[in-house]
């Protein structure tokens, strides 16, 4: 064991001395001259300071092992660093002199076991482009928090990170970039934990450590004490936190010890190895190399560098021991719990002796346990709530072990009271009493359900068809001379209002007249407007109206949605990309595209040369931007393209020919091909690459002055080619009666005029009107309306009676949204099913006291939505339930959609466009979910009448619903129709 003998006393002694020495020399003749006081004063100071009196050494230093390193296997003349690398198991010790002598052999850095006896690797770490080379590598540490070795040298003050093997570095840092004087790096370190870099650094009087993150940026640094002569190399202990720091002292030489905010802990005195320490450098913390002793109980190695230049270096491995465990365990018993391993054992207070407890009150009165040691601290394991339950409201027992018996009990056995309502068509039930708590269930109850449109209160709130403000309100059908007025009626299947107007029959198909300002054939076009006209070619105009739909992909592949303006193409970091996204296209498919172009507005005037090309995205239905990486980049190009080079913008706030592109036909006419699965309405992109600076407005800086897309187009006569009977399904009861309807559609996806024929395979009658009376049970039945050759059909199942129950959503956090990042909403003004502007969401809705017996027969369900906002463009989902027989209301906690369990069973649904806000109808109800709900309610799952459930919806594409927040009487609706067996 090896301390120190001198002590703070020894310090404070000489200084006294040194003191009175001073008084005494005052009083000699001839010292009366101020320089030669100064002299003196100087002495002092020079001895006060700059004599290293050296520390009391607390710790203890025990020997483990010792190999040389210059022994004909390991050839470092002059080490200078060591590290440890945890994934193999290998010391890696750095040279720093070994080319400036005849032996080098091309390397600098050495792959060893623990105990130097193989020599694994060498490696040559310089880097021969930084100035005279990186000739000395005198620190270098593995850093188990990013997997790179980091090297400094003292020749150039840099920091060089790098991967195995050694070759190029990745990254580097010049020290005297952040602390100029600094210009002796020594030694280097790292925090497995934080990354953090500590560089030991001492030239002339300056003795710091100087801290940089594992992103190469200072962060901070402290001095050193002067009694650290030379300090050398630096380790990082990752059991205490603390540096541990090499140095050659001017007697025995010392390793001191220091926090991270360099506060002095201890320090340790080396003499004693053997053989004798000469120059102590670079250290780490790794585990021993004798397998037999505990692996936590980590070493510290040390390197020396011996004779500078010559080959003698060594390696010692050496045990730090605290004062209270001075490497001689003998006699010592570690049976006090505070942390100490006072027996050396490598196992803190392992000899501690437990003492039984008891604890608890009530039915856990006896409870027992014992005092154990955890991180050197006593802690009663005993719990007092071993084997509580929830509290019984019998009088006599504390069965929750609280200390209260039958707290919370506010009712007795067997009483009732009156809950729920009697408001319209509502009726109130009966609650009981159950061991002293009102169970919560209504029984008898009739809750409110989903206002229809009957004449009734069925939502129960005083109001009769509130929901349907439209009602008895006039209204119209159809376009041009096919236009009637009616009245707002409640639809036969009560969920909405309908018009009874019914279109009128075009006078000329195709239009034939075309200077009466009539549209004669019904499509929505006047005279020369019209397609079927002479020189009836067709001119849309469409700007640019939300800020996603104008953007810019940098160089870098960042994307910038909210720029001022559109720098085409180059901005200040390099040409970059231009996306423009145009909504609602109202151009037939495979139209004619006779001549189109964007027209731009100048922003900031630039004249010099600009080489541009103009694609299109290979897309029927293209996407708003999102800030995803490469957005623009990432899309598909169209076959087609356009070259630009356009003249100088002079002039802010121009838009003329000059900043018109040329004419991009044939690039619109691929998107909206014949078969490329484009529908009137889309959206469609536009993307400009290339060279130079045209910088025109954004919708961001002057919306009025966003870019205009300008198409020309004709389109041939239209056919009917299709006939929609609606609703799609029914199911109704004997004597019910339906009211179909039938729309025609030409080849252009436009509604044209029909005279349908009416006619059923059975079950029924029904009228040239399209009146279908129920008559027979069974189905399904088929309901016809043609054309000539083109027809359309609906389906009809006839019941006896149907159980129908419909139920609607009626708390805010009973629809919810859950981002494509798993945050949660429960406040949403609508439901987006299922694209929201960060990516694809899911949505969940719960429909609470679901009055449908467990093992009932589902025939059929759907969901009604109700339209929030427009949208067209194709969407794909699909539809679950949550597999629980009562699932609980959504929450904000993260994924709370995503972790509950799904049914076996699932719906897709591909809806059609959704065009007018407000609407809801059989286009916004969900295909029959009946399968989904009858594995929820079936027997055995648990389900009880009056229970919850949830439906989610997954999927892609953009359908917009009204949500309980944005509208409560517009909310979801649960339609089910059931048998009960």
């Amino acid at each position: 064991m090896i301390h120190s003998s001198d002590t703070i006393a020894d310090k404070k002694k000489v200084v006294i001395w040194l003191t009175y020495m001073l008084i005494a020399l005052k009083k000699i003749r001839g010292l009366r001259c101020s320089g030669v006081k100064w002299i003196f004063s100087a002495l002092i100071i020079f001895l006060l300071f700059g004599i290293h009196v050296p520390y009391a050494a607390a710790g203890e230093v025990q020997q483990r092992n010792y190999f040389k390193l210059w022994n004909g296997n390991i050839p470092s003349i002059d080490p200078s660093g060591i590290s440890y690398h945890w994934p193999s198991g290998h010391l890696f010790i750095s040279d720093a002199e070994i080319d400036e002598v005849p032996l080098w052999n091309g390397v600098n850095i050495f792959e060893t076991s623990l105990s130097g006896e193989v020599l694994h690797n060498s490696y040559d770490a310089r880097q021969r482009g930084t100035g005279n080379g990186y000739r000395e590598p005198s620190g270098i540490t593995y850093s188990v928090y990013d997997g790179y070795f980091y090297i400094v040298n003292d020749n150039r003050q840099d920091i060089y990170r790098y991967a195995i093997p050694f070759g190029d570095y990745i990254d580097y840092v010049h020290i005297n970039d952040d602390v100029p004087e600094a210009n002796d790096a020594e030694g280097i370190t790292s925090d497995p934990v934080t990354g953090d870099l500590y560089v030991l650094e001492s030239v002339g009087g300056v003795r710091q450590v100087i801290v940089y993150n594992a992103e190469l940026q200072f962060l901070y640094r402290f001095y050193i004490d002067a009694s650290v002569e030379d300090p050398n190399g630096i380790a990082f202990d990752p059991v205490s936190r603390h540096l541990f720091i090499s140095s050659v002292q001017t007697g025995p030489e010392m390793i001191f010890e220091y926090d991270t905010d360099g506060t002095y802990i201890d320090d340790y005195s080396l003499q004693g190895l053997s053989p004798a320490a000469s120059k102590p450098y670079g250290g780490v913390f790794a585990p021993p190399s004798d397998p037999s002793i505990n692996p936590d109980d980590l070493s510290l190695y040390i390197v020396d560098r011996r004779s500078l230049r010559k080959p003698d270096g060594d390696a010692y491995e050496l045990k730090l021991c605290s004062p209270s465990c001075d490497c001689s365990p003998t006699g010592h018993q570690d049976d006090n719990c505070d942390g100490i391993d006072d027996d050396c054992d490598g196992m803190p207070d392992d000899e501690y002796d437990p003492l039984p407890t008891t604890c608890g009150v009530g039915e856990c009165s006896g409870n027992t346990g014992q005092w154990a040691c955890q991180g050197g601290s006593e802690v009663n394991t005993c719990d007092p709530f071993a084997g509580a339950v929830p509290e019984v409201c019998d009088g006599s027992l504390d069965e929750d072990c609280d200390g209260t018996v039958d707290e919370g009990c506010d009712c007795n056995d067997g009483d009732t009271r009156s809950c729920g309502s009697d408001t319209g068509e509502c009726v109130a039930g009966t609650e009981s009493c159950i061991g002293g708590m009102w169970n919560g269930i209504c029984t008898g109850e009739v809750g409110p359900t989903a206002e229809l449109c009957d004449g009734l209160d069925n939502d129960c709130d005083n109001d009769v068809d509130e929901d349907f403000v439209n009602l008895g309100n006039n209204c119209t059908a159809g376009t041009g001379v096919c236009e009637t007025t009616g009245t707002y009626i409640c639809k036969a299947d009560q969920s909405a209002e309908e018009c009874d107007a019914i279109p009128g029959v075009p006078t000329e198909v195709p239009e034939a007249t075309c200077n009466d300002d009539l549209d004669n054939d019904c499509d929505g076009f006047l005279d020369s407007a019209d397609a079927d006209c002479s020189g009836g070619a067709t001119t849309i105009s469409v700007q640019i109206t939300t800020s996603s739909d104008d953007a810019e992909e940098l160089v870098t592949g960042r994307m910038s949605l909210g720029s001022s303006d559109l720098e085409m193409t180059y901005d200040k970091k390099g040409n970059q990309k231009i996306g423009l996204r145009f909504n609602s296209v109202n151009i037939p498919p495979d139209a004619d595209i006779t001549h189109a172009y964007i027209q731009f507005t100048v922003d900031e005037t630039s004249s010099g040369t600009a080489n541009l090309t103009i694609y299109g995205e290979s897309s029927s239905d293209a996407a708003t931007f999102t800030s995803i990486d490469k957005n623009i980049s990432d899309r598909p190009l169209t076959v087609a393209s356009a070259g630009w080079t356009p003249g100088p913008w002079l002039t802010v706030g121009a838009a003329g020919a000059a900043q018109q592109t040329p004419n991009i036909a044939s690039i619109i006419e691929e998107i909206v091909s014949d078969g490329s699965g484009w529908a009137g309405g889309n959206s469609l992109v536009i993307i400009i690459t290339g060279t130079g600076e045209r910088v025109a407005e954004s919708y961001n800086g002057t919306p009025e002055s966003a870019p205009v897309l300008h198409i020309e187009y004709s389109a041939g006569l239209p056919v009917l080619t299709n006939i929609v009977v609606m609703p799609e399904q029914s199911r109704l009861s004997v004597g019910d009666v339906q009211k179909f309807t039938a729309t025609g559609y030409d080849q252009y996806g436009n509604v044209t005029g029909i005279n349908p024929e009416w006619s059923t395979s059975g079950g029924g009658t029904i009228d040239s009107d399209g009146l279908y009376t129920a008559t027979t049970v069974g189905g399904p039945f088929t309901v016809t309306a043609a054309d000539g050759s083109i027809s359309g059909s609906a389906s009809v199942d006839v019941a006896d009676t149907i159980n129908i129950l419909e139920v609607q959503i009626l708390t805010g956090t009973d629809d919810a949204e859950e981002r494509a990042d798993g945050s949660m909403s429960l406040s949403s003004s609508d439901l987006e099913l299922a694209y929201d502007k960060n990516g694809n969401q899911k949505v969940g809705m719960r429909f609470s006291n679901v009055n449908i017996p467990a093992g009932a027969d589902i025939t059929y369900a759907y969901i009604q939505f109700t339209v929030d906002e427009i949208s067209s463009g194709a969407a794909n989902l699909t539809i679950y339930g949550e597999a629980s027989p009562d699932a609980s209301t959504f929450t904000a906690i993260q994924g709370d959609i995503s972790e509950r369990t799904l049914t076996i069973d699932s719906e897709g649904w591909t809806p059609d466009p959704w065009l007018t806000v407000g609407e809801a109808g059989t286009a916004q109800q969900t295909p029959n979910i009946a399968s989904i709900i009858e594995e929820i309610v079936s027997n055995g799952s648990g389900w009880t009448s009056g229970n919850s459930l949830v439906i989610i919806i997954t999927g892609t594409g953009e359908r917009v619903a009204e949500s309980y927040n944005g509208s409560p009487p517009r909310a979801p609706v649960l339609h089910i129709e059931f048998d009960v067996n």
